[in-house]
């Protein structure tokens, strides 16, 4: 069976956008949504690149069927 998604790219769009986002992607039918997560935008001129963890949690408050995921999770050196 096919299977649509919707892409949240934290490069593009402020968290409180992407949370919206979300929620009118649920809204509109789609089955699933995906999360960039980089650690900077792709240019300075986005301006954006929010922690996609966090995000994911915010839109878990506003979904109820859609499935979650990143692309690719960066990892991060924990400080000494």
């Amino acid at each position: 069976m096919t299977r649509f998604g919707y892409t949240l790219m934290t490069e593009q769009s402020a968290p409180r956008s992407l949370v919206r986002y979300a929620a009118q992607a649920e809204a509109a039918g789609f089955d699933f949504e995906v999360m960039s997560d980089h650690y900077f935008p792709w240019l300075d001129e986005m301006g954006h690149s929010g922690y996609a963890w966090a995000m994911l949690g915010a839109v878990s408050q506003v979904t109820e069927q859609v499935d979650l995921m990143t692309y690719v999770t960066c990892p991060r050196e924990a400080s000494a």
